[in-house]
């Protein structure tokens, strides 16, 4: 009877310990504080905010209505952010060169948008000379003579004293799809800083300077 109530006494406190154990909370984690990730985040960095320049230069263009009256000068500069005033060229309009009224823009074109590039071995981008009758571009031959020109550059004037055969005014014809010589040139050296060239044309279109590429044998 003795060792029945010491072993059940036994039973009974080893289970009052284990529940106490479980009951009683671990103070040496209860100490510690517990590692938290840092709730601040570092916002990746802006995305860069492209410029005109990051995407292609825009087309540097000028344009006036033409006139019946008066002669008409459109230019481009060649420095046209700056205060630079030299002219890089342009087209000069007699009165009464449009047949009806109407605008011109004169635009400069880089190489690589122009048509049938490949023809030509390129000194310079284009200028893309076009007419706008009621806002619409009409590509009819104007009534007089304009004269479309380049003022040239130090090294495209020795090219043109020197090398001739590697310096031409050429216009694009669109119903042949290629670059002709403009058959009525004229150079005057004393304009500008280094020469002009002009081209007198009734077209309009695309005018640039280079010279054809020797054709492979």
């Amino acid at each position: 009877m003795f060792w029945k109530k010491t072993f059940a006494f036994l039973a009974i406190f080893v289970l009052v310990s284990i529940f106490l154990g479980l009951a009683t909370p671990d103070l040496s984690s209860a100490q510690t504080v517990p590692t938290m990730a840092p709730t601040t985040v570092v916002p990746p960095p802006e995305e860069p905010v492209p410029t005109p320049k990051s995407k292609g230069a825009p087309l540097y263009c000028v344009k006036a209505p033409l006139s019946k009256e008066v002669e008409v000068e459109l230019s481009l500069l060649r420095f046209p952010e700056t205060r630079n005033k030299d002219i890089w060229g342009g087209v000069i309009n007699p009165p009464g060169t449009a047949c009806d009224e109407a605008v011109e823009l004169v635009c400069k074109i880089p190489v690589r948008y122009l048509p049938q590039r490949s023809q030509l071995n390129y000194w310079r981008e284009a200028l893309e000379v076009r007419q706008y009758v009621k806002g619409v571009v009409d590509d009819s031959q104007s009534c007089r003579p304009k004269k479309v020109y380049f003022e040239l550059t130090w090294y495209e004037r020795w090219v043109h004293d020197k090398m001739p055969e590697r310096f031409g005014f050429f216009w694009f014809n669109p119903n042949k799809k290629e670059w002709q010589s403009c058959e009525d040139v004229s150079f005057e050296p004393e304009v500008g800083k280094y020469g002009r060239i002009s081209c007198s044309t009734l077209e309009w279109g695309y005018f640039t300077l280079g010279w054809k590429p020797p054709k492979n044998k």
